[in-house]
């Protein structure tokens, strides 16, 4: 991918021009936070910036399945790579790099929606809407948005290494929870502040 390859190489001003060239108004991409500098600040522009938390747990639990910090074969284009560097155990790692990202989203002040919410609640989908200067809508927002490309397909998960399907919450261990607590605990009580009494994000 273009822009993952620019970020990887310090050019953050081509990714820039890459974003102003676009011909829609709204950008969706997870390397955007990756970003050292708010994106489009380059170019001079001050654009809105709309963040969509997940609850960490499962988060950290599709990263961990997903491929965060999962470069085996140790590829230097791979997008891991934009990943900043935590822990070197992967579990705190993913836990780290949620909190990174929001943290980040914060500090260049964007407006936060809990993806969760959106799925449920008509009135915070068109509060998205207008945020983004969208028209409203009636309908449902997709439950899952993966496409045959998001992952190998099944010849390929043979022939290449890929991450075993990590487990739900409640089945991690003391120490994952301690480790989740520590690196995501004062976000989690931010957003989702039922979350240490055993309510999800839903």
């Amino acid at each position: 991918m273009r822009m993952v390859d620019e970020i990887l190489q310090g050019r953050e001003d081509l990714v820039d021009r890459r974003l102003s060239a676009f011909d829609h108004d709204v950008e969706v991409s997870p390397f955007l936070s990756m970003l050292r500098s708010r994106p489009l600040s380059f170019a001079g522009k001050q654009v809105r910036l709309v963040g969509l938390i997940r609850d960490g747990r499962q988060a950290v639990r599709s990263g961990m399945t997903n491929g965060w910090y999962w470069n085996p074969e140790g590829d230097p284009t791979h997008w891991v790579n934009l990943q900043p560097r935590f822990e070197r155990d992967r579990f705190a790692a993913c836990c780290q790099f949620w909190t990174w990202t929001y943290q980040r989203l914060a500090e260049w002040q964007a407006t936060m929606f809990r993806l969760e919410d959106l799925t449920y609640s008509q009135s915070l989908r068109n509060k998205l809407l207008v945020e983004l200067d969208l028209a409203c809508s009636n309908e449902l927002f997709p439950r899952k948005n993966r496409t045959d490309y998001d992952q190998p397909q099944a010849s390929e998960r043979e022939a290449l290494p890929w991450p075993d399907p990590f487990p739900d919450s409640r089945l991690w261990t003391v120490a994952q929870h301690e480790v989740f607590d520590r690196h995501c605990g004062e976000l989690m009580d931010k957003y989702y502040p039922g979350w240490r009494e055993g309510e999800s994000g839903s």
